[in-house]
């Protein structure tokens, strides 16, 4: 199965992505910040464990999959795990800025 890349880009996509994107920080930061082996040095999101990073994307997983299935249509996003991939590890430098009218340029 191919990837569909027929969607247009759109401004909610994108807001979406960083939702996701910016929960996922937080969860992270927050468990660094309370972390009692953080206490002393600079939060670095890098010595996160691993398997907590995972229960993290499980948590967004399972909010995703809780959205609206008609909102998502909607907005061109299938409750699939590859568009949840897409979403949660799409490169937001590039498009966050980026209008209505610039995004309809790029498919995704």
């Amino acid at each position: 199965m191919g990837v569909d890349n027929k969607r247009t880009l759109n401004k909610w996509v994108v807001r979406l992505a960083y939702v996701m994107q910016l929960d996922r920080q937080s969860r992270l930061m927050t468990k660094a910040l309370f972390d009692e082996n953080h206490l002393d040095v600079d939060l670095d999101l890098t010595s996160i464990n691993v398997s907590f990073d995972n229960k993290v994307k499980l948590a967004i997983y399972e909010w995703f999959n809780g959205l609206p299935e008609d909102l998502l249509e909607v907005h061109g996003i299938k409750r699939t795990s590859a568009d949840f991939e897409r979403l949660y590890q799409f490169p937001l430098e590039k498009y966050l800025l980026m209008d209505e009218e610039q995004l309809s340029h790029y498919r995704w």
